[in-house]
């Protein structure tokens, strides 16, 4: 944190305003198998309804409805393409891991106890509670390098170390269910009660919105305007940060403009574009 204080103050308030356990691994629970720092299942979703956040209540909740039914057909097919029984994803990074481990030397210590070490540096592994002090096993369930290096010591796979989260039978398990069968609206029973009325009808400026507002600290997207708040500004009278000229009490500092090279074709005499 105060590294990130000296490279920029703001992002050192934003992040003090936020609860760590949000997005510092040092803060994460264990046991949990998820070492992910960003939030992909909501960005995904963004994306997927994006076509259909715009239309009416019914309409756009059917719309997701068959969205997810088709979702999950797809991703009962490609479980059952997998070649061997743990996840694609989780099968590379543990290749990964197991490419590293041989940077690594483990020496036995007793018990399930190994320190691995590598030059200077030193990590305790505890074979048994599959527990390391770098704390990626704990809070990924997959064994890192220095895990990998303490397990081939002892003769055994890795593989066998991978929790039952991550593979294909509770992968299975968890697109088991189906969706109820619902037919088309013309089909549906009307309800005996008393319909709610829609709102006032009140046309708005501008040409409706579709994308989600995307917050100050999230990056533009083909040339969508963003908010600015939270957004650091610049003062364009003391060239200072933090305010703008409206309330600028400093003296005004002069712009150092850069010298530009020439556009366009050189001019019939002799002097280049621009210079009268």
């Amino acid at each position: 944190m105060e590294k990130i204080k000296d490279a920029n103050p703001n992002a050192f308030k934003y992040l003090s305003d936020k609860n760590p356990k949000s997005w510092s691994r040092a803060f994460f629970e264990t046991d949990r198998a998820c070492e992910a720092v960003e939030n992909g299942f909501s960005e995904c979703f963004n994306a997927v309804i994006l076509l259909c956040r715009h239309k009416p209540i019914i309409t756009m909740l059917e719309s997701i409805r068959v969205i997810v039914m088709e979702r999950m057909n797809v991703m009962r097919r490609l479980a059952e393409n997998w070649v061997g029984d743990i996840a694609p994803n989780i099968a590379r990074t543990l290749e990964r891991n197991k490419d590293h481990h041989k940077y690594w030397h483990a020496i036995f210590a007793g018990g399930f106890e190994f320190e691995v070490r590598h030059k200077n540096e030193a990590f305790k592994v505890n074979e048994q509670r599959k527990t390391c002090s770098c704390r990626m096993w704990q809070l990924s369930g997959i064994p890192c390098a220095h895990a990998c290096s303490a397990i081939f010591a002892i003769n055994k796979s890795p593989e066998d170390y991978i929790p039952a989260w991550f593979r294909k039978e509770m992968y299975m398990r968890t697109y088991s269910a189906y969706l109820r069968l619902v037919g088309g609206i013309k089909s549906w029973v009307p309800n005996q009660l008393n319909k709610p009325l829609p709102p006032v009808t009140r046309t708005m400026p501008g040409r409706p919105k579709r994308k989600r507002r995307r917050a100050a600290h999230e990056g533009s997207n083909s040339g969508v305007r963003i908010s600015k708040v939270g957004a650091s500004m610049t003062c364009s009278k003391c060239l200072e940060p933090g305010h703008n000229k409206r309330s600028c009490t400093n003296n005004p500092k002069e712009k150092v403009v850069k010298a530009s090279n020439s556009i366009g074709r050189p001019r019939k005499d002799g002097k280049p574009s621009g210079v009268e």
